[in-house]
């Protein structure tokens, strides 16, 4: 099949992206031909369809390339605004993937992470040239306007929105803080709710776990149209015969929801356990100065990826995963399990159905700084234990979160839509 794969980012950015670059690899080694759509990057990875992708919109400076020019605090502004218009339905985005789709002529659409940026104008489009459209739901973007059913001003999980109060976003100020971000989301999700879903523009949803497809079928979707898929990863890249350091290792994003602020505090009452924090993002210089205060037990080594992330998950003691928002199927936990390493993970989303509390791992209550503790000292204490739970992961990765049976199951929809 000619598939069109779709995300609003063509680097790594997060799980989505993960999962894109994963997919694109399977499907290329079975024969298929990938086409990539999203927006114009220097980060991006390099393809020969770069010249379709629509352009670059930024919100804040913390999203923008190194080598974005910067501008006046007018200017700058003048560009905000334009953004925030563009996020509603990005009529570049939907001009330049009719061409992409006139060109190529894929037999299938498959849909990542669009809101915002690329918008829902792609559905328009898609449809309008009569392509197929199957989309993995990497957030939570058809229940919550700010994707996340988390309030970024409290730092509190929040579902007034799978509730059915789609205004709440105005006045709770969940989005960036701010009221007025907040009344675009929800104009942006009316307007995404009505192609994705009462117009089809989404013939079906991929669930990764099924916290996220029940969460789905509350808000509305008709249950013929969400398919339940867990995501997957390569058991080969990774080697689960390494000796283990005595080091935990958180490796993500720094934001307040995957609870990295919450894994430096309890350090402190972990005095002969050492932690390596991989990773960046916004709270940036909130993570170097807690971690400062306790340098000689926490190493901060910065973004890493491939190679260099392998090792560390394969050395490391035991993966922390504290989120405190509605995890989906995380790749911090697949790509642990694919290590051999035991997880201490939070009790929330969907990481209960990758973790067998005291199987694979260990499991404690979202954002509580004892409950972590206690199940860092116990894997720290217990060493052998963490090898048990290690391999036992490891064991799963092989039996459920394979390639081919992501392969099989994925394909399986597309030929239903294609025959």
């Amino acid at each position: 099949m000619k598939i069109l794969l779709v995300n609003k980012f063509y680097y790594l950015s997060g799980g989505a992206e993960r999962y894109v670059q994963l997919w694109t690899r399977l499907l290329r080694e079975r024969g298929h031909e990938v086409i990539p759509f999203a927006m114009r990057d220097p980060r991006n990875w390099p393809t020969p369809y770069a010249r379709y992708f629509a352009r670059p919109v930024y919100f804040d400076a913390a999203s923008e390339p190194e080598s974005h020019p910067t501008s006046g605090r007018v200017r700058r502004s003048v560009e905000r605004a334009w953004a925030a218009a563009r996020s509603l339905y990005s009529l570049d985005a939907a001009r330049r993937i009719s061409r992409l789709v006139r060109d190529t002529r894929p037999d299938i659409a498959h849909v990542h992470s669009y809101g915002f940026q690329l918008t829902s104008s792609i559905l328009s489009a898609l449809r309008a040239a009569r392509v197929p459209v199957i989309q993995t739901a990497h957030e939570y973007k058809h229940i919550c306007p700010n994707q996340h059913l988390y309030n970024q001003r409290t730092g509190e999980i929040c579902a007034l929105c799978g509730d059915g109060a789609w205004y709440a976003p105005i006045t709770t100020g969940c989005l960036k803080g701010s009221r007025a971000a907040g009344a675009v989301a929800v104009m942006e999700s009316f307007i995404d709710r009505e192609l994705a879903l009462r117009r089809h523009g989404i013939d079906r949803v991929i669930a990764p776990s099924r916290f996220m497809r029940d969460m789905l079928l509350d808000c509305g979707w008709p249950s013929a149209r969400v398919s339940h898929i867990p995501n997957f990863v390569f058991p080969g890249d990774f080697d689960p015969t390494r000796e283990a350091e005595p080091y935990f290792l958180f490796a993500g994003r720094w934001v307040r929801h995957k609870g990295v602020l919450t894994l430096i505090r309890a350090m402190r009452e972990l005095p002969d356990a050492k932690l390596v924090i991989a990773g960046d993002g916004p709270l940036h210089s909130e993570v170097k100065n807690l971690a400062q205060e306790q340098a000689n037990r926490i190493t901060i080594v910065g973004f890493r990826d491939g190679a260099e992330l392998r090792d560390l998950l394969e050395r490391c003691l035991a993966a922390i995963v504290p989120s405190e928002w509605y995890e989906n199927c995380p790749y911090a936990v697949l790509e642990a399990m694919a290590a051999g390493r035991a997880v201490v993970a939070s009790r929330i989303g969907g990481n209960p159905e990758l973790i067998a509390n005291g199987s694979n791992g260990l499991l404690f209550t979202a954002g509580d700084k004892r409950g972590l503790v206690e199940k860092m000292a116990f894997l720290w204490q217990h060493r052998d234990e963490a090898a048990r739970m290690g391999a036992a992961g490891r064991s799963l990765i092989e039996r459920r979160y394979s390639p081919g049976a992501h392969y099989d199951a994925i394909t399986e929809i597309m030929r239903g839509l294609t025959a």
